[in-house]
């Protein structure tokens, strides 16, 4: 007999096997060593016994009430199970009066009587087999000594109840709850088929093919789905769903069998009185297996929400496979869309073979924007050298670029580790070896806090269909290198104005002044000289001078009185002075309080006061006005 038991189970919410061992207390005779060890199951050991204590003491006593008996036989028939007797006059007796005490727990009794014999002899035909027969009583029992517990062991009055096999129930719900009635475990409700009386179970747990810390995947069933369960150890009252199965009532997501090669996710909008009833919306996630159309597709009803990518092809309910729609990747919403990188993003048709290589990878483009970025400081070079631009200025633009194109090839990195060159700063790069079009019903609106360069290999066309307009806080240089400039009006004047200072015009060789009329003004004076001979025109009077011939043609000489015309000079005024803040108005127009504040998108207010209504040239560059109001004073 064992002198040891051992005992397991296991519970998931203590989720960790338990191990307990209890020795015999008592040493009857000469016991081997050995180790009875028992299984008791999921949830073998109560919640108030969690060692399983109790259960422990149950088997050693079991294993003790077996480990020494005692075997007799007599004739006192008042022998009967669960009664004790104290045994004297046997070697065996000692002092203690306890050792000397048996409990019986096994008794079986055996009588004859002599009455066939009886009856035999006065028929006169004695039988042998009765033949001096006489009435004899006698019993036999089975004691323990009655110090040491007894426990019957398992099965003597009662036969442990398995269940074998898998079978099939109902998924149910509390009332109010919906379709989907679940625990903090992930545990459901279930109504077997057999079950008359419309009750459901306690909770169960459900299988799932992944499940771990806070990971795994998850498909609660929802009421009314028929679901698979089997009993663990076989206990009754241990039941865990292990899958689910459809039926007539709750078809499978796509139409079988013309869409069996569409495999994937399908779920159901949880309304409250839906979520596991055909129709209503979805999400589907399919892997779409068609012989040479395959494609991969999630979408959400909401919206019709889509990111289809391969052969795409429409997948509508049920119905499943419509109408095909293109190859490569679609991403389609009803309503609004955001994509966000925070360490930058590249859009670009600039292939990668197979997906080989950085995804980042943006060698042909950068290569694109170094030869423009030379150009810049070619054009520069020359336009500073012809005068029409200082060394600051299209030289500054061509700096800038050649620190953003730094920052797009990014540095280091080791691809056989995985890590390549990034971008250095977050910038958003659009590529295309054929072309890049945006075409909108509305405005374009392109805005660069510092500089907005653009460069073209080919011609640079602007077409209008009403103004070009075009407007810079410090100047307008235009510089053309080989061919000239030409502005031509085909209808309407051209006005040049100088503000404030003068209108030079500079030409290596002739300069032409064509026209019906050409009027020259001058308010104080004009001055013509041509090789040095000259005519100036003012109010004092008219002065020629030269030091050739002075000849004059004409058909008739006539030198009359005084005379003179009014120069009208033109309005050359402007509400902007050249060092003056620039002033702020609001959306309408209006000026701004002497006392305010510029607001930022999506900031607090900068607590910036700006008296006089107006904001410093630097901070209108720095500064997205957005709204004003007036601050209380005091």
């Amino acid at each position: 007999m064992a002198a040891l038991f051992a005992g397991s189970a296991f519970d998931f919410k203590h989720p960790k096997p338990q191990h307990h061992t209890e020795s015999t207390q008592r040493k009857q005779g000469s016991v081997p060593e050995l180790e009875a060890h028992e299984y008791a199951g999921h949830y073998g050991f109560p919640k108030e016994d969690p060692r399983g204590i109790g259960l422990l003491n149950l088997r050693r006593e079991e294993i003790e009430a077996h480990a020494e008996q005692y075997q007799a036989e007599g004739n006192n028939a008042s022998v009967a199970s669960g009664l004790w007797f104290e045994l004297s006059g046997h070697f065996s007796n000692t002092e203690r009066a306890e050792d000397n005490q048996y409990l019986i727990v096994e008794a079986s009794h055996s009588a004859s009587n002599n009455y066939l014999a009886e009856l035999g002899r006065q028929g006169g035909h004695e039988a042998p087999l009765f033949a001096g027969r006489k009435g004899e009583y006698c019993n036999r029992f089975t004691a323990i000594k009655r110090a040491v517990p007894w426990h019957p062991g398992r099965g003597r009055n009662s036969i442990e109840w398995k269940v074998d096999g898998h079978q099939t129930a109902m998924v149910v719900g509390r009332n109010g709850l919906g379709s989907l009635d679940v625990d903090e475990y992930g545990r459901i409700l279930i109504r077997f088929h057999w079950d008359r009386e419309g009750k459901y179970s306690a909770r169960v747990r459900v299988a799932s093919n992944w499940a771990g810390g806070e990971t795994g995947m998850v498909s609660w069933p929802r009421a009314g789905s028929e679901v698979l369960v089997i009993a663990l150890d076989g206990n009754p009252d241990h039941f865990l769903i292990i899958g689910v199965v459809h039926n007539a009532h709750r078809m499978p997501p796509w139409q079988l069998p013309a869409q069996g090669a569409l495999m994937g996710i399908r779920s159901r909008e949880l309304t409250p009185d839906g979520g596991n009833d055909p129709g209503g919306s979805s999400n589907h996630l399919v892997l779409d297996d068609t012989a040479g159309r395959i494609q991969a597709q999630l979408r959400s009803d909401h919206l019709n929400s889509t990111l289809s990518l391969g052969h795409i092809t429409r997948i509508d309910g049920t119905a499943g496979r419509q109408n095909p729609r293109g190859q490569g990747f679609a991403l389609d919403t009803e309503g609004h869309g955001a994509s966000r990188a925070a360490g930058g993003m590249q859009v670009t048709t600039e292939a990668l073979p197979g997906g080989q290589g950085n995804m980042m990878d943006v060698g042909a483009p950068v290569a694109r924007l170094t030869v423009a970025r030379e150009m810049h400081e070619r054009l520069s070079e020359a336009a500073c050298t012809a005068g029409a631009q200082q060394a600051d200025d299209q030289g500054e633009v061509a700096k800038q670029l050649h620190q953003q194109n730094a920052d797009l090839k990014g540095n280091g990195g080791d691809p056989a580790q995985g890590q390549f060159p990034e971008f250095q700063q977050p910038h958003l790069m659009l590529a295309s070896p054929a072309g890049i079009e945006s075409s909108t019903a509305g405005s374009t609106h392109q805005q660069s806090n510092a500089h907005h360069a653009i460069t073209s290999g080919g011609h640079t066309s602007i077409a209008t269909g009403r103004s070009f307009l075009a407007s810079a806080k410090d100047a307008i240089r235009l510089f053309a290198y080989r061919l000239g400039l030409k502005l031509v009006a085909a209808s309407g004047d051209i006005d040049m104005q100088a503000l404030k200072n003068g209108i030079n015009i500079l030409a290596k060789l002739e300069i032409r002044m064509e026209g019906k009329r050409v009027d020259i003004n001058g308010t104080d004076s004009v001055r013509i000289n041509g090789g040095g001979s000259y005519i100036d025109v003012s109010a004092a009077g008219i002065v020629h001078g030269t030091n050739g011939a002075f000849q004059v043609h004409a058909g008739n000489h006539s030198f009359a009185g005084p005379d003179s015309r009014p120069v009208v000079p033109h309005a050359v005024t402007s509400a902007l002075k050249p060092d003056e803040p620039l002033p702020v108005v609001d959306a309408l127009g209006n000026k701004v309080p002497d006392s305010h504040v510029i607001v930022r998108p999506g900031a607090s207010e900068t607590r910036t006061a700006i008296e006089g209504g107006k904001i410093a040239p630097e901070a209108s560059l720095n500064h997205h006005v957005l709204r004003r109001w007036r601050r209380p004073q005091g």
